[in-house]
């Protein structure tokens, strides 16, 4: 408690102790402080009478709205009067309910979001259900909608036309991030999954595609993709092109496998590398050196050009 607020130390017991006896009056349990322990430190428990009054107007719950005290009055007066204004239209008139239902989460996590975000309970209602409904016909879990609130601060055309964009590209897990991220990353976003479901082809995910590349099968693959985990996080572009380079070189399959994070670098330093070795005579037989840190490949680099040098002058 003292590491979420620190100055509990400074207040005196006295004070503690009455403003732990008045909210346990009002309600509020003992979890609660524990999770809010600033509660505690209020000065004048008592004269937060306005305060208290406004978050039970947004909820009947103290343990709920508990989160929101920390707010300033004028904030909350403003929330209660959208409250207010409101009751009417919302399914069981009360905004903290309907959002945790239709995000899937307990009301208090409404409340947590709505402390540090507060517009997400003062935004137009029409907006706010115009809003989800559109989240929900693209498929954007609930979750992410609680962790990006921020998307409801956007107009409906924006949010509309970007979730659009993503929905024609076939993304299939959007994210609410492609309505607040700038055009060209969206742009370039929808570029990459186009680009990777043309080169996918006949093959239904990066699974098929990396069994028929790899002639193995998803088993194998799986116990891979344990050692490499971020294999499959490479977009399918670059898979193609280290495997195309790779097998153009000589390397097999079955060589690939044997180093799977391989397909983790960039093509770039696969091709710096293997060309700086063959310089020097060296035609590697495994990928192992090919995926060495800089400095495990500069000592390695370093031993092969003495060993050069030695047989040069034995030759001599």
């Amino acid at each position: 408690m003292i590491k979420k607020c620190p100055n509990l130390l400074e207040v005196p017991l006295s004070k503690l102790c009455y403003n732990a006896e008045y909210f346990k009056t009002l309600g509020l349990r003992k979890r609660t402080l524990v999770s809010y322990p600033w509660i505690l430190a209020f000065s004048g428990a008592s004269t937060q009478s306005h305060r208290l009054n406004c978050v039970q107007k947004l909820h009947s719950d103290i343990n709920v709205t508990a989160p929101l005290l920390q707010m300033p009055l004028l904030r909350l007066q403003k929330l209660c009067s959208v409250a207010k204004e409101e009751t009417h239209l919302i399914p069981g008139g009360n905004r903290i309910n309907y959002l945790s239902q239709r995000l899937h989460c307990e009301p208090v996590e409404i409340c947590q979001t709505a402390a540090k975000h507060p517009f997400i309970l003062a935004v137009s209602f029409d907006h706010l259900e115009s809003v989800l409904s559109l989240l929900a016909d693209a498929g954007v879990a609930p979750q992410h909608i609680l962790k990006d609130t921020w998307v409801f601060r956007y107009n409906i055309f924006t949010i509309e036309s970007r979730l659009n964009q993503a929905k024609e590209a076939g993304i299939k897990k959007i994210k609410p991030w492609v309505v607040r991220c700038p055009q060209a990353t969206l742009d370039r976003t929808v570029e990459k999954h186009v680009s990777s479901r043309e080169l996918l082809g006949s093959h239904p995910s990066v699974v098929s595609y990396l069994c028929h590349r790899l002639e193995c099968s998803a088993e194998m693959l799986e116990f891979l993709s344990c050692k490499a985990p971020q294999m499959l996080k490479v977009n399918v572009p670059k898979l193609k092109e280290v495997l195309d380079f790779l097998y153009q070189e000589g390397f097999t399959p079955q060589q690939v496998c044997q180093v799977p994070r391989v397909l983790n670098h960039s093509l770039r330093t696969l091709q710096t590398r293997l060309k700086q070795l063959r310089s020097l005579d060296y035609n590697p037989n495994s990928l192992i050196v090919l995926c060495q840190t800089k400095r495990q490949y500069r000592i390695f680099v370093e031993k092969l050009i003495s060993v050069r040098q030695k047989c040069a002058q034995s030759t001599s």
